[in-house]
């Protein structure tokens, strides 16, 4: 369980960092990840200086989800999450790639988010992105055999 050391003033940064120990993520790891407060129409990445349990407010969230979408009357709630950072490079990505609980993370994500249809592709990392998840579903194609 994540402790907010300052209770609602704590900033994102102190809470992705308490995330990233009890989840064990290495700092370079969570480098990559930011907190986001999110509901069905809208996703905003929190910097590390916000306080993130302001931006849980409903009735303040709503007032948003209704200004910047177009949705109206939202009934729409907020809520945290921690996700790849808009502002990760992929040059980022790779030089961080030896931990394996965050690579999984950023593997779900990017499939999600290719399902969704938020990251248009090319035919090849589509096959790629199959090939990946095919591997991570069935095991060795060996064993298959």
């Amino acid at each position: 369980m994540v402790q907010l050391t300052d209770g609602a003033e704590t900033p994102a940064s102190a809470i992705l960092e308490e995330i990233g120990r009890e989840l064990k993520i290495e700092p370079s790891m969570l480098r990559l990840f930011a907190l986001w407060v999110c509901s069905e129409s809208l996703s905003l990445q929190l910097k590390p200086d916000h306080k993130p349990l302001a931006h849980l407010n409903v009735k303040k969230w709503r007032a948003k989800v209704d200004k910047w979408t177009d949705q109206e009357n939202s009934r729409e709630k907020p809520r945290l999450v921690m996700r790849r950072s808009a502002h990760a490079s992929l040059a980022t990505e790779l030089r961080a790639s030896n931990n394996e609980f965050g690579l999984s993370l950023l593997y779900d994500e990017a499939r999600q988010n290719f399902l969704g249809g938020y990251y248009p592709c090319s035919e090849k990392d589509a096959a790629h992105l199959a090939a990946i998840s095919t591997r991570i579903l069935y095991g060795n194609t060996a064993k298959l055999r």
